[in-house]
């Protein structure tokens, strides 16, 4: 399992994720291993990231065929980089999900963009092929769910928050999540997009934020 948390503030969107998966054996047996969970990738025209929870082939399998349509898609606008993103998501699950032979296919995503040529961005998790924005104050979870993800999370978002503060929110609530699941385990990733970039927090920084924060 996973988790992944998103947070829209004044100033731009955290998206963080924990880094464990459950791979079962073809003797059905289960154990752990740790794998980056949000996949940044830099086009000339537009920067996406990609985070998922669920079935890990079908995610990382979306993946490599999103990365290869927006190479072959210049993207001027975020309008322009929803519909090419839904189109791309509703052939996914015409032909890939419903090919899948694997019990459970379902695959939660959440998907953010830059465009540098209009300088706009967002961040949207999937409903099947529609993708719904992140909103003010209303913070996104996706893969291990829980009520009391969701209440620490709403509880340390406010209107007006910074940047800084959201990243330290989605730590937090990681960091809950790691001490209540056997499902979430670190290390932690995070990325932020603003109008100035996607960029990555440094390993290092999110472990001393982290370390901090359990203290």
């Amino acid at each position: 399992m996973t988790l992944i948390a998103s947070i829209r503030c004044d100033d731009g969107i955290v998206i963080a994720a924990d880094s464990q998966e459950t791979i079962t054996d073809p003797n059905g047996n289960s154990y752990r291993r740790s794998v980056q969970k949000i996949s940044p990738f830099s086009l000339p025209t537009v920067k996406a990231v990609v985070a998922g929870g669920g079935n890990g082939n079908l995610i990382d399998a979306f993946i490599v065929k999103f990365r290869r349509h927006l190479e072959a898609t210049p993207i001027s606008s975020i309008g322009q980089f929803v519909g090419e993103t839904e189109a791309a998501l509703a052939k996914f699950y015409v032909n890939d999900v419903a090919a899948c032979p694997d019990k459970d296919k379902e695959i939660d995503l959440v998907i953010g963009a830059y465009v540098p040529g209009s300088k706009e961005y967002n961040v949207w998790r999937s409903a099947y092929a529609a993708l719904v924005p992140v909103e003010d104050r209303q913070p996104i979870l996706v893969g291990w769910e829980e009520d009391i993800y969701y209440r620490t999370i709403d509880r340390l978002c406010f209107l007006g928050m910074t940047l800084p503060q959201a990243i330290l929110a989605s730590i937090y609530t990681l960091i809950v999540a790691e001490d209540t699941s056997n499902y979430v385990r670190g290390p932690m990733s995070v990325v932020l997009l603003s109008r100035n970039g996607v960029f990555e927090e440094p390993p290092e920084e999110i472990k001393r934020k982290a370390d901090c924060l359990a203290g």
